[in-house]
Parts: structure tokens; C-alpha cells; sequence
């Protein structure tokens, strides 16, 4: 039977046939010990390429500043004019590459946001007593129900100290594409504690984190949620697999 390591290396490889694959990631999802080796291991490859391509450099830079006296130093400076070119095209290469990881990455976060959200059902409201507040609450809540979210917006803005209303403003950012503002909102649930919406707003503050570029805050808050008793904790688990770079 193949070894725990030889098996993350040929799914880092991309040499897994897609059988194996799916079945690997499955390993990944449901087994956290598994899941702290691969990210060990895919840590640790990153590691050895970044001081690989440091070594070249410097090996490069030494052999720039070696005096013109050396006869094969004397060639390597006649071809500088060849090296720039050719490091321009490199360069060129680069950025491309850079170009299309961009592209790639943003798309990968997009259709795991897309995967992953979904919105919540307007609850049962609890009147406080205050008419006032608790008519702007009912109307801002039917017209997050009625899809109407700028509208929600409006209403459930002056509601004060308010979970509820809070949560549906959040809520109704997201589906108007305001990611920040959704994140804030989330933000300030959170903070509050013990709530009826925390573990929601954790999992939605975490997938925000992803669409708007946060990866690597987007992966602790992930991590977090994976080793909790939240409801969404397989859910993590799940989104950490398929995370982009």
C-alpha cells in the first residue's frame, strides 16, 4: 500500500487520476491529522522552491561582480546584452504567469464563494416594546424577504442594538455586492459573543474574506470554524481542500 507521504506528493503532482482524487480529498475532508501533514508538506515544497530560486540569484549577483580579469567572466559580460534580452523575455514570462495565476485564482475564489453561499431565510422577529424600532425590524425583514435589499438596507439600519437586524443588513450587503460592508456587519456580530447568529456570522465573515482577496485570513478563519463545534465546521473542512494558493 502506498505511504501516507508518496500519496500527498502525487496529489501535489497532479499525478492522481480522478478516482484517487476525489477519493484523497474525501481523506482530507474527514481526517485533520491527514489535513495537517498535507499542509505541512505543501508548506514545506514552497519553502524549498522559494530558496532555490534565492540560490540562483545570488549565485548570479556573485558572478556580475567577479572583475573583468577572469577570461570566462570577460565572456559572460560580453553577452550581457543577450542576458537582458533574454531575461526580458523571462521577465515578460513572469508577469504573464503572474497575469494568469491573478485570473485563475480570482476565479477559483469566486466559484467557491458561489459553492459555499447561500443565503439565510428571514426568521421569526421577537417585538422588544419598542413600536418604533420594531416596525422599521418587520418592514426591513419582508423586504429582505422580497428580495428588495436596498430597501432592507434603509429599514434595518435604524434599528439599534439589534442581532437580527444586524444579521439581514449584513446579509442584504452581500447580495447587493458590498462586501465590506457585509464583512463590518458580520464583524460586529461577532464581537457581541454569544448570540443567535455568531456561528453564521463567522462563516459568512470567512467566505467574504475569500471573494474579496483575503486568502490567507480567509484560510485561519476556515481552520478555525474546521476545529470548532460550529455547524459548519465539515463545511470548512471541506472549502480548506479546495482553497486556492
Amino acid at each position: 500500500m502506498m505511504q501516507t507521504s508518496e500519496r500527498i506528493e502525487k496529489y501535489l503532482n497532479g499525478e492522481m487520476n480522478q478516482k484517487e482524487l476525489v477519493a484523497f480529498e474525501k481523506e482530507l475532508e474527514a481526517d485533520k491529522a491527514l489535513f495537517g501533514e498535507y499542509q505541512l508538506r505543501k508548506e514545506v515544497e514552497t519553502a524549498i522552491l522559494d530558496d532555490h530560486a534565492l540560490k540562483i540569484q545570488n549565485t548570479l549577483d556573485e558572478i556580475m561582480a567577479e572583475p573583468a580579469a577572469n577570461p570566462k567572466i570577460r565572456a559572460f559580460k560580453k553577452n550581457a546584452f543577450v542576458l537582458k534580452i533574454a531575461a526580458s523575455v523571462v521577465g515578460f514570462m513572469i508577469i504573464a504567469s503572474a497575469v494568469l495565476y491573478f485570473v485563475f485564482n480570482n476565479n477559483q475564489r469566486d466559484q467557491l464563494f458561489m459553492e459555499y453561499y447561500q443565503a439565510s431565510d428571514a426568521v421569526m422577529i421577537v417585538r422588544s416594546g419598542n413600536s418604533e424600532a420594531d416596525g422599521s425590524l418587520i418592514q426591513g425583514m419582508q423586504a429582505y424577504d422580497a428580495s428588495d435589499y436596498n430597501r432592507a438596507v434603509e429599514l434595518l439600519n435604524q434599528v439599534d442594538e439589534n442581532v437580527t437586524a444586524t444579521f439581514y443588513t449584513a446579509l442584504s450587503y452581500v447580495e447587493l455586492k458590498k462586501y465590506i460592508e457585509a464583512e463590518k456587519a458580520f464583524q460586529k456580530i461577532i464581537k457581541q459573543g454569544n448570540n443567535l447568529f455568531v456561528d453564521q456570522a463567522e462563516w459568512y465573515s470567512a467566505l467574504l474574506k475569500l471573494i474579496i482577496g483575503e486568502t490567507e485570513q480567509a484560510r485561519l478563519a476556515f481552520i478555525d470554524i474546521s476545529n470548532s463545534n460550529s455547524f459548519y465546521n465539515i463545511k470548512a473542512s471541506r472549502i480548506l481542500v479546495k482553497l486556492p494558493e
